[in-house]
């Protein structure tokens, strides 16, 4: 079957390397809400570059907009979780991963960009080990399968070979590094963009008909993102799909502008 994402290895640590990191932010939120639907689990996404306003910007941008009725977290049906992180400190947040790994049927975490998960050498080093714990398995249940969205570089990474420059020893622990198709990509591309720009130019016309001064200053998608039309029917989650993103309150000490969950 057809899926938006590659091919991966389960309990391993896998490498996704996109075009940019604005456009590995918008694909991992389809890929890990897809991943969350293919029945192995709840999907954790570790988001680390933007705020929650830009990340829920960055959700409506590629899944629709919610409804604004509330919901509680159902353990029964299919979940992504999101998580902001800042300042580097991935490390550092172990405990609050492992509880989602041992409540809340977490079997898939989703890295956005391992640019911003560490801010320093010594950060990037635990997170490599732990990253090597949640492979082992916790709580007498099977490991964790880890995705790292990194940015496309000149040497690409190969699975298992030791990187030069900022994967490091990344790339030498991955079970799989997988090179994201334009098609499984989200955002507008160059290469549509040049194409499309040659049509034109292969059009005959006799008469240059001048462009309106209004029509010059439309908005332009931030990150180059254009809306995925076959994303979701309607670009609603409710009620066709009945999803929604509500905030989860009092869960491990976290405030409620920082936990939010998508079910069904």
């Amino acid at each position: 079957m057809d899926t938006t994402y590659p091919v991966f290895e389960r309990e391993g640590v896998n490498l996704f390397v996109g075009a940019s990191i604005g456009r590995n932010i918008l694909t991992g939120i389809r890929h890990g809400y897809d991943i969350s639907r293919s029945g192995n689990g709840n999907v954790l996404y570790l988001n680390v570059v933007q705020t929650n306003k830009q990340l829920n910007a960055s959700i409506i941008e590629v899944l629709g907009p919610s409804s604004d009725e509330p919901r509680e977290y159902d353990p029964k049906a299919p979940c992504i979780f999101f998580e902001t992180i800042h300042q580097g400190e991935l490390a550092r947040r172990r405990a609050e991963i492992e509880s989602y790994l041992q409540y809340k049927n977490v079997k898939t975490i989703i890295i956005n960009s391992w640019e911003f998960a560490s801010k320093n050498f010594q950060y990037r080093e635990e997170l490599l080990f732990f990253l090597q714990d949640l492979n082992e398995g916790y709580f007498e249940s099977a490991g964790a399968t880890v995705i790292i969205y990194v940015q496309s570089r000149k040497n690409e990474p190969t699975a298992g070979t030791l990187q030069r420059g900022g994967l490091g020893k990344l790339a030498a622990f991955a079970r799989k590094v997988a090179i994201l198709p334009e098609a499984m990509q989200f955002g507008e591309t160059k290469k549509a963009e040049e194409e499309a720009r040659e049509s034109i130019l292969e059009i005959a016309v006799p008469d240059i008909i001048p462009i309106p001064a209004e029509l010059t200053k439309m908005p332009i998608h931030q990150n180059g993102y254009l809306p995925d039309k076959g994303a979701l029917p309607n670009k609603t989650w409710a009620p066709i799909l009945k999803n929604d993103v509500t905030d989860i309150k009092g869960v491990m000490g976290v405030t409620p502008e920082r936990k939010k969950v998508l079910v069904m």
